[in-house]
C-alpha cells in the first residue's frame, strides 16, 4: 500500500501553454501532457454549453485519473494537489469516477486533496515530464475521444 501524489504545471485554464499532470508513487512516475490546442478546442466547442470552469475541472480530473492508472496498485491511496479551491470534493469525486471507468475500483475514501509541495517528485515531474517512466501526450486530434471521456460528447 502506497500513496500516489498528483500535481500539475501550467493550469488547464492557461491555454497559451501545454499542461502537464504528473503522478508519483514512491520513485515510480507518470506524466500526461495536455496540448494547449486541445484545451482551446474544448473551450471553443463546449465552453458556452457547459462553462469553461467545468471543462477545466473535468479535464484536470481526467488527466489525474490517466496518470494514476499508470501507477495504481490495489490498496493505494491518492492525494491530488489542491488546484481548484472550492471544488476539491468535485475533483475527488471525478477522479474516483474516471478511475472506476477504467476498472480501477478505488474507494472514494481513498482519494483526497492536499497541497503537494514544490519539492515533491510529482511536482518535479510536472515540470520535466519527459523524465517520467510512463509518459503520454494528448492533442487536438483526439478532441472527440477526450470529449466523450469527459461526458461532453
Amino acid at each position: 500500500m502506497a500513496t500516489i501524489q498528483v500535481d500539475q504545471s501550467y493550469k488547464i485554464e492557461q491555454t497559451s501553454h501545454d499542461t502537464t499532470i504528473a503522478a508519483a508513487r514512491g520513485t515510480e512516475t507518470a506524466s500526461l501532457v495536455i496540448d494547449r490546442r486541445l484545451k482551446r478546442r474544448l473551450l471553443q466547442e463546449f465552453g458556452k454549453r457547459v462553462g469553461g470552469r467545468r471543462i477545466y475541472i473535468w479535464l484536470f480530473a481526467y488527466g489525474a485519473s490517466e496518470v494514476i492508472s499508470d501507477l495504481w496498485q490495489p490498496g493505494d491511496k491518492v492525494v491530488v494537489d489542491t488546484e481548484y479551491e472550492g471544488s476539491t470534493q468535485l475533483v475527488e469525486d471525478l477522479v474516483a469516477t474516471y478511475l472506476l471507468r477504467k476498472h480501477i475500483g478505488i474507494g472514494r475514501s481513498c482519494v483526497s486533496s492536499s497541497r503537494i509541495g514544490r519539492h515533491s517528485l510529482a511536482d518535479s515531474i510536472s515540470r520535466v515530464p519527459w523524465l517520467a517512466a510512463h509518459k503520454r501526450r494528448i492533442d487536438a486530434s483526439q478532441i472527440w475521444r477526450i470529449a466523450n471521456e469527459l461526458g461532453l460528447g
